[in-house]
């Protein structure tokens, strides 16, 4: 590898970590609005994120897509702002009741 592709690659690092550190800002600003925090609630109670998504035909499918999205969402809040994750999945769970 030669200095120029060297340079590429860290100029490519550099890149993702920015996209990284702002997709974690976004996150947590998110969490501090009441519309996201709102958005989200909804968005994991839909999802159906620590039930069941099996249903013995096809719908299967689309219900476990639907939780997998929600999963990845769930595990990057949660290390980005877990103060808030547990403020909003303990709103959803008491609703829930």
């Amino acid at each position: 590898m030669n200095s120029a592709d060297e340079k590429a690659l860290d100029e490519r690092q550099l890149e993702i970590d920015v996209d990284n550190e702002n997709y974690e800002n976004d996150v947590k600003w998110l969490l501090e609005q009441k519309q996201g925090m709102r958005f989200f609630k909804k968005f994991f109670s839909k999802s159906n994120i620590f039930g069941c998504t099996f249903t013995g035909n096809s719908r299967s499918y689309f219900l476990d897509g639907q939780r997998e999205l929600a999963l990845g969402y769930f595990k990057d809040f949660t290390r980005f702002s877990p103060a808030k994750m547990s403020e909003l999945w303990l709103d959803i769970v008491q609703k829930e009741k």
